[in-house]
């Protein structure tokens, strides 16, 4: 429940999490959170340890062979 004592592991930075629920507790906001669709909640984080990211990236790696150089300034 929000607000009680961490029970897991710290998480590391940038890692996935979905938002099952919100809730408030006094004046701070708490993310119930899991790390896969399928299995569900796994804890609570406080809403300011959260970062929302509403972008989806879909990336490939190009094989080297036809890969050209590219120079980032």
């Amino acid at each position: 429940m929000p607000g009680q004592a961490a029970k897991g592991a710290e998480l590391p930075p940038l890692s996935v999490r979905y938002v099952y629920a919100r809730q408030r507790k006094g004046e701070q906001e708490w993310l119930e959170v899991g790390g896969a669709v399928r299995d569900g909640a796994e804890g609570w984080l406080p809403a300011t340890a959260a970062m929302d990211w509403r972008q989806t990236l879909t990336v490939a790696f190009a094989r080297r062979q036809s890969a050209t150089r590219v120079v980032f300034p």
